[in-house]
């Protein structure tokens, strides 16, 4: 599988087109509002022989706790396999992936949703 990364202000309409549909199939909701809400981040995208069949949302966000220093944190969201291509490990080796993008930030989490 190759692993490839794109700021959500880069994807092009077709590529976005593409995270949508997957992520629609594979969460069985619209996810175009939820995507409009997060904001921008960095999608990892798994491809095999071209076909996107994972995704991921990498989202930076400032976590503050009383009387503690903020933490720079990265949020993984939107955690998705094309349902025909799931049980395959596609999304475990994008999440293995991804991990090596989280070493400049103070707290890494994944979204449960």
């Amino acid at each position: 599988m190759q692993v490839e990364y794109c700021a959500t202000g880069a994807l092009s309409p077709a590529l976005l087109a593409q995270v949508l549909a997957l992520c629609e199939a594979a969460y069985e909701e619209p996810i175009a509002p939820y995507l409009a809400d997060i904001g921008d981040g960095m999608h990892a995208l798994g491809r095999v022989e071209g076909q996107l069949v994972t995704h991921a949302l990498l989202v930076e966000r400032t976590l503050q706790l009383s009387g503690r220093p903020a933490m720079r944190t990265a949020y993984v969201e939107l955690v998705a396999t094309e349902p025909s291509e799931q049980g395959r490990g596609y999304a475990s080796a994008l999440l293995r992936d991804l991990a090596t993008q989280l070493d400049d930030y103070d707290l890494g989490a994944l979204s449960p949703s």
